[in-house]
Formats: C-alpha cells, sequence, structure tokens
C-alpha cells in the first residue's frame, strides 16, 4: 500500500462503539478513502490497493460477524 505502514485513524472513530453491522462497515469504508493514499506502480493501481483495503474491512467484518459478537471496544 505504501512504505510506511499507517493506522486509518479515521475509519477506526468510525468503528469504535458502534454496532456491528453492514451499514457501520460501509460507513467506514468511505473514511478508508480520506485515511489512505495508496501508491500506484507496475504490480498495482492506487484504486486497486484502495479496493482491496475496503474488501479486507468487510471481510473483517463477516469474520466477526460468524463469532456472534456484538461490539468491538
Amino acid at each position: 500500500m505504501a512504505a510506511v505502514p499507517k493506522r486509518a485513524k479515521a475509519c477506526e472513530e468510525i468503528l469504535k462503539n458502534k454496532p456491528l453491522s453492514v451499514n457501520t462497515f460501509d460507513q467506514a469504508k468511505k473514511y478508508l478513502e480520506k485515511d489512505l493514499s495508496p501508491i500506484g506502480d507496475m504490480r498495482a493501481s492506487k484504486e486497486y490497493r484502495l479496493e482491496i483495503a475496503k474488501n479486507l474491512l468487510m471481510k473483517c467484518f463477516v469474520e466477526i460477524n460468524s463469532n456472534k459478537l456484538s461490539r468491538v471496544n
């Protein structure tokens, strides 16, 4: 994604103490665009890398939801 690892702080704030729902995670995906500015190179475009980050966030939702957790604190 980038030369240096970076936290998605705005995305984290959206998820913090909110119900674990698809709507919450959809909102969080929009904030990834504000938090991350991926590089584009010959291996992958910046758009592709951002889409992968959004997909990983939704994968997290699916995995959490399969364990029936109600909140992430």
